[in-house]
């Protein structure tokens, strides 16, 4: 009898051991693209339907964990970019299992607009597959209102019925939100998270401070330039963000952008084979946000 409860102990003890460690690589599985299943089938377990609105036609309501049922409608993104945070390592912006997926459900398909920092609109396909799954597509658009179908639709239901079934703003309908972008390095810029803050990123962390409180993420993140942008609106103190498209490199910054971008005596970019980028959160010396 004794031989038996310590067999049980250790093997509760296994379990746990095993949900710990799962938790710690969680972080991981939402900064590489290959790993997001553990994550997904978690908000699938917790996927709630919300009812529709009487005297009307059902809107997407099927939601996953987190999703506010505002920002889902019937039809199709428009208009829709596809896009993601990275990109793949020979650089191209879109691809299978990075920007679309062949066999998700719906919640699965809002789950990864959610984890993906860059991803601002997410379109699910009609056409089902096998189990009753479908295309999904992420996209780096903001949703805003200049199509106007009927009321506070800012979705082309001339789609309903065929090709796409539902559409996700991950920051709303509406959102007119344009980003202050000018080429060259930021010609004041300070980096850091937070003031007086400076971290190198480190891909192969499982610390959530090496991925969340760092400022200079390397080419072998494949960050793509909205990806960059995302990661200093992200951050309360960041104001300034430098993307260069030679190496995929992303800094991000905390000082006023009281001048235009430029270099100095390097001319408007870092260095002779750089291509830069620059993000100004509030806007450049003599624009609003």
């Amino acid at each position: 009898m004794l031989l038996t409860h310590i067999a049980a102990l250790l093997t509760f003890l296994a379990v746990c051991h095993s949900q710990d460690s799962a938790a710690v690589l969680d972080h991981r599985a939402i900064l590489r693209r290959e790993s997001l299943a553990e994550v997904e089938r978690h908000s699938q377990d917790t996927a709630k339907s919300a009812p529709a609105s009487k005297g009307k036609k059902a809107q997407t309501v099927v939601l996953a964990d987190g999703v506010d049922q505002a920002n889902t409608r019937e039809g199709a993104c428009s208009p829709f970019v596809e896009g993601a945070w990275q990109h793949t390592s020979e650089g191209a912006l879109t691809a299978e299992d990075l920007t679309n997926w062949a066999d998700l459900s719906i919640e699965e398909c809002w789950t990864k607009c959610t984890l993906d920092p860059a991803c601002e609109q997410a379109k699910f396909e009609k056409a089902a597959g096998a189990n009753g799954k479908r295309k999904c597509t992420i996209g780096t658009n903001f949703m805003a209102n200049n199509i106007t179908i009927t009321d506070d639709f800012y979705v082309d239901k001339s789609k309903v019925g065929s090709d796409e079934a539902g559409c996700y703003a991950k920051h709303g309908f509406g959102n007119t939100h344009v980003r202050k972008v000018k080429d060259g390095f930021c010609h004041n810029f300070v980096e850091g998270w937070k003031v007086d803050y400076v971290e190198q990123c480190d891909l192969h962390s499982t610390s959530v401070k090496h991925q969340d409180e760092c400022s200079h993420w390397g080419p072998e993140y494949d960050m793509t330039e909205i990806g960059c942008w995302s990661q200093c609106e992200s951050k309360t103190a960041c104001t300034q963000a430098v993307y260069d498209h030679s190496t995929s490199s992303c800094w991000i910054g905390t000082n006023h952008m009281d001048k235009e971008p430029g270099f100095g005596e390097h001319g408007l970019h870092q260095c002779p084979t750089c291509k830069n980028k620059c993000f100004a959160k509030h806007g450049f010396a003599g624009e609003t946000a």
